[in-house]
């Protein structure tokens, strides 16, 4: 209650309907809305990546898409497939492919996204990424990879697990009774 839970970068976030927002307890939630809308990634991706004239800049480092063979986007944790959206977008046809995976996927990524699981291991996720790691190793010099890694995909998927070892057989406790 209270709360809007959706995917969406501009949905309301707080439902003030059904949450007292006067007062005190408004600039409150101002402040958690206009703090969680400053963290979304379409946000903070329009603050740090740009490209103009055929060059991409994130952050202060600029790339000559030009440059590059082919451009691949890669990456894993519940964001990713909107941090995908956002720069299939911005990139367009620059992007040849991509691969993302997440538990919150983007219909609009523009790239292939395998819907993992968090924060539970799982075969989605160890095949997700066995894909991944497999198209990022296959690029070369010639590749400008831009990976998109947020939470969630801070650890490596769990290896499978060994099969169990068969119980030893295990001796008398004591001296045999008879």
């Amino acid at each position: 209650m209270g709360f809007y839970t959706s995917t969406s970068e501009d949905s309301t976030v707080i439902d003030r309907e059904n949450v007292r927002s006067t007062g005190e307890v408004g600039v409150a939630l101002d402040a958690v809305e206009a703090g969680i809308r400053a963290a979304r990634p379409g946000t903070v991706l329009e603050e740090c990546l740009t490209v103009e004239d055929g060059i991409l800049t994130v952050g202060d480092t600029p790339y000559d898409l030009a440059s590059y063979d082919e451009v691949l986007v890669v990456g894993g944790g519940n964001a990713a497939g909107r941090i995908a959206s956002h720069l299939s977008t911005v990139l367009g046809s620059t992007v040849a492919e991509g691969i993302v995976v997440t538990d919150d996927p983007d219909p609009g990524a523009g790239v292939e996204v395998v819907e993992g699981t968090h924060p539970v291991p799982s075969d989605a996720n160890r095949e997700g990424t066995r894909r991944l790691l497999d198209r990022a190793r296959a690029a070369d010099e010639d590749t400008l990879a831009v990976a998109g890694v947020t939470r969630g995909a801070r650890a490596p998927p769990a290896p499978p697990a060994p099969p169990p070892r068969p119980a030893a057989p295990r001796a008398p406790a004591g001296p045999p009774l008879f």
